[in-house]
């Protein structure tokens, strides 16, 4: 459950991205849907609304699901960050080889870096 108040002395301010194997009819993947969107920002310490900025990459064929993955800032609450799994899954495809190189790939190349001096984390 998510606490009243943030657990620690300020809000995280700044970017997350996401990179994470959603290889389609794979039984296993929904075990990652699952902690991806019930589990990783269940917390106070995240603010959708206005400094925290999340975003999901899945792999592996990354540019397939291109159209699907949000800019930053466009999910402003944690239901936004959870529709959008729910809307990549919905649209993975299967591949025999996923590599996680496909997304930090595709993030490099197609979403802008942060400014200078901010925060940014890619959890893999």
């Amino acid at each position: 459950s998510t606490p009243v108040g943030p657990s620690c002395a300020a809000p995280y301010t700044g970017r997350i991205v996401t990179v994470f194997e959603l290889n389609a009819v794979q039984p296993e993947i929904q075990d990652v849907v699952t902690f991806v969107s019930s589990n990783l920002y269940n917390s106070a310490n995240y603010d959708f609304s206005g400094i925290t900025q999340a975003i999901n990459v899945p792999y592996p064929d990354t540019d397939l699901s291109a159209q699907y993955i949000q800019n930053f800032g466009d999910s402003k609450s944690l239901a936004d960050l959870q529709s959008n799994i729910d809307t990549l899954l919905s649209n993975a495809v299967l591949s025999t080889n996923p590599t996680v190189s496909d997304g930090l790939a595709w993030l490099r190349i197609n979403r802008e870096p942060p400014a200078a001096g901010s925060n940014a984390v890619i959890i893999v």
